[in-house]
């Protein structure tokens, strides 16, 4: 029997493997996603479990047994929205702005909020860009003064299927493979800058992403997004309870640098 996934196949597994952000209703959670029993136990000397990460050393010591994730009426982790708010912002990106393996007031997204008065909507836990943009058409109408973008594991939806026809041909190590994907990423990134400005035009758009992976190097200049780039060793200090995303010390880091990077938009 051939082991080749068809593009169909592979469509379904992008399905069944994506991540919805939204939960449950007015739940809470103990674990979520890498967030789990078996990443939280204390391991010694060992490195952070993510390339944004793994510079960190784990000194080992007790696990967290504090960390809730409380989802709101809409499925969301974050305080209930006020449409009527003085200040509003819209939060998107992938698990990091969900603040996977932390509290949520330890979040940066949290912090940023609370700092400027605001309230806020996170919608995370994307794996790509693109699964942002049909929600944030529906939630246009909350009308943010911000719209943050945090990364996602992958920049654009079909990005995800493609890369895998590329791995199952063994053509990673053609020189078209990087060529065309980075230029399609590249392409997909000014789209979304005119998208952001055409659904909020009245907001400033913010993208504060790690300089990792897939997103190190490709993020051209934008017209109407200001790009906040993470460099991890200069953001991550510590770890969060799953050992793979920064810990409680890093997330005040990155909130310090989005509150210093909207006062100069």
């Amino acid at each position: 029997m051939s082991d080749i996934i068809t593009p169909l196949e592979n469509s379904k597994q992008r399905l069944k493997f994506q991540k919805d952000m939204f939960n449950k209703p007015n739940t809470v959670d103990l674990w979520y996603d890498k967030d789990n029993k078996e990443n939280s136990k204390p391991w010694i000397d060992g490195p952070g479990r993510d390339l944004f990460t793994n510079h960190i050393t784990q000194a080992g010591g007790p696990t967290r047994d504090d960390i809730r994730y409380n989802w709101n009426s809409l499925g969301l982790r974050g305080p209930e929205p006020d449409y009527n708010a003085k200040t509003k912002i819209i939060f998107g990106g992938g698990s990091l702005c969900l603040g996977t393996g932390i509290n949520v007031e330890e979040t940066f997204s949290n912090i940023v909020a609370n700092e400027m008065g605001a309230s806020y909507i996170n919608f995370s836990p994307a794996d790509c860009l693109t699964d942002l943009i049909n929600i944030l058409i529906k939630y246009k109408e909350f009308n943010p003064d911000y719209v943050i973008l945090n990364d996602t594991r992958f920049i654009q939806s079909y990005g995800w299927g493609l890369r895998e026809m590329y791995k199952i041909r063994k053509l990673e190590e053609e020189p078209g493979y990087k060529k065309y994907f980075t230029q399609s990423d590249i392409e997909c990134f000014h789209l979304f800058d005119y998208f952001l400005k055409g659904v909020f035009p009245n907001a400033k758009l913010i993208l504060a992403y790690c300089e990792r992976r897939a997103w190190k190097s490709i993020v051209p200049e934008l017209d109407n997004i200001k790009k906040i780039p993470f460099v991890a060793k200069e953001t991550v200090v510590d770890l969060a309870r799953d050992g793979f995303h920064p810990g409680v010390l890093s997330h005040k880091i990155m909130a310090d640098k989005i509150i210093k990077g909207i006062k100069n938009v």
